[in-house]
């Protein structure tokens, strides 16, 4: 099974819903998104134990699953070692929160996990760029926080402009409101990866939710 663009997110209130969205999506992608929010730096809490987790992973078999987790927390720094005990491919922590730069640009320049530099709607581009000389990958979250669900907001296709500007080899993902219309937008204005949760879970057919994503983004010349 082929990397793909397009990763379905796990936006889970319990360690059961998330083992049914994981074993719904196993089965036509390989690599995952983790939404774990700590209620603190969003209003929503949502499930996200590292050992939990593990344990979940190792249960069922899907030592072939690649996950990226994404930390919608306070002091996020302080839970990157934990997640990449836990085998974590790419990690996400948020700008906004980080409390010691120096600490993530550190863990970053160590390869494994890829630590992925994210900010919000409300947040300017300008929190972004102190990383971009030692920080390969980035996300744009197009919506608040935390919760599944929420309609995209536009503010996000200028943002990945300005940073594909500032950043041309980076890795651009775009997460929150991805559907197929505001996905091709957003590869057109320079990301690279797509994270959707609701458009995938909430379909009748999941599979073919994801499908449609893939195809959405494949740029073809007319």
């Amino acid at each position: 099974m082929a990397l793909s663009s397009i990763i379905p997110a796990i936006n889970a209130q319990t360690k059961d819903e998330a083992e049914n969205y994981i074993r719904i999506a196993s089965g036509f992608t390989n690599f995952l998104h983790l939404d774990v929010a700590d209620g603190k730096f969003t209003t929503h809490t949502t499930w996200g134990n590292p050992k939990e987790f593990r344990a979940l992973i190792e249960k069922n078999g899907w030592k072939d699953i690649g996950f990226e987790i994404h930390l919608m927390v306070e002091n996020p720094e302080a839970h990157v070692v934990p997640w990449s005990g836990m085998g974590a491919k790419r990690i996400i922590v948020h700008a906004e929160a980080v409390g010691n730069r120096e600490s993530i640009i550190d863990q970053s320049s160590r390869k494994i996990p890829t630590i992925m530099v994210a900010i919000g709607p409300e947040s300017p581009i300008s929190l972004l760029l102190p990383y971009v000389s030692t920080v390969e990958a980035f996300q744009i979250l197009a919506v608040v926080p935390g919760k599944a669900g929420q309609a995209f907001d536009a503010q996000a296709f200028d943002k990945i402009r300005e940073l594909r500007e500032k950043a041309p080899r980076a890795i651009i993902e775009v997460d929150g409101g991805v559907n197929p219309k505001t996905a091709r937008m957003c590869r057109f204005q320079g990301a690279n990866l797509f994270v959707s949760a609701s458009h995938i879970f909430h379909h009748t057919n999941p599979a073919s939710a994801f499908k449609e994503l893939e195809e959405a983004v494949t740029l073809r010349i007319r």
